[in-house]
């Protein structure tokens, strides 16, 4: 269930060459703008006790990303959201990530 069209993001040796983590840390905030709809389809889905769906490793479609970019992502999502829970309760999700907690937790 990808947040955006897999052919829209660029290759690990395009993204290789970027100065700078600000425009991958970009490409993530849009990602979540743009992907909110199947976000709360992902948690929804990851809430039930149905078999999970198979996850698919494409590594030519796989954006390269270092730790600073993700670093820097998560500051500019906790700037933008305030945190992971206050953002599933902007999509309406917040009951399906602590129905994902009780099941991840020992007895759920």
């Amino acid at each position: 269930m990808p947040l955006v069209a897999w052919e829209t993001l660029p290759t690990r040796s395009q993204s290789e060459g970027w100065r700078t983590p600000e425009p991958m840390i970009d490409a993530y905030r849009a990602m979540f703008a743009e992907g909110s709809e199947m976000i709360a389809a992902v948690l929804t889905l990851l809430a039930t006790d149905a078999g999970m769906a198979t996850i698919v490793k494409d590594e030519e479609s796989m954006v390269y990303t270092p730790p600073e970019v993700m670093l820097g992502f998560l500051d500019a999502f906790r700037g933008d959201h305030g945190s992971f829970d206050d953002f599933v309760e902007s999509i309406g999700r917040g009951a399906e990530v602590a129905r994902i907690r009780q099941l991840l937790t020992a007895g759920g």
